[in-house]
């Protein structure tokens, strides 16, 4: 929880750093790279982090290699959609009227890191109580116990 707080305070103080000694042309520049980069990376993750929640709740036990391997193919998906974000740079740049190819390494390597490391905003404290009231919703009951 406490990376997710961490992460909110800096985006808000970046977002007014930015909005601070940007001009008006290049902070929307920003916010169009930053909506390319959120939209990909939200689809790259084809719910992956979110079903890592669900097993780590269910099987804690053997948590760690399912972590690992999503880890992994998070990893993959990552580079993936960088390489096609930069293969279809020319055409985004014309969509968003945005001069994209003078920010694409930094915006290619965000990308890539990015996918990945939204599993760790979706992953459960050690304490998994607080999983498994969230997960006793459901009419499974994945925690194995009743709540």
């Amino acid at each position: 929880m406490g990376g997710r707080a961490a992460a909110s305070v800096s985006l808000i103080v970046a977002s007014v750093v930015l909005a601070r000694f940007l001009d008006q042309e290049e902070y929307g520049y920003y916010r169009q790279i930053v909506l390319i980069v959120a939209a990909s990376s939200g689809i790259l993750g084809f719910g992956i982090p979110q079903s890592v929640y669900y097993f780590v709740a269910r099987y804690p036990s053997s948590s760690q290699p399912l972590v690992i391997r999503s880890l992994v193919t998070l990893g993959v998906c990552g580079l993936a959609g960088a390489a096609a974000v930069g293969a279809a740079a020319a055409r985004l740049e014309q969509v968003f009227d945005v001069p994209l190819s003078s920010y694409l390494p930094g915006v290619l390597a965000y990308l890539a890191m990015s996918v990945s490391a939204r599993l760790a905003y979706t992953l459960p404290t050690a304490d998994h109580g607080l999983s498994c009231k969230f997960s006793c919703s459901s009419p499974w009951r994945p925690c194995g116990r009743a709540c």
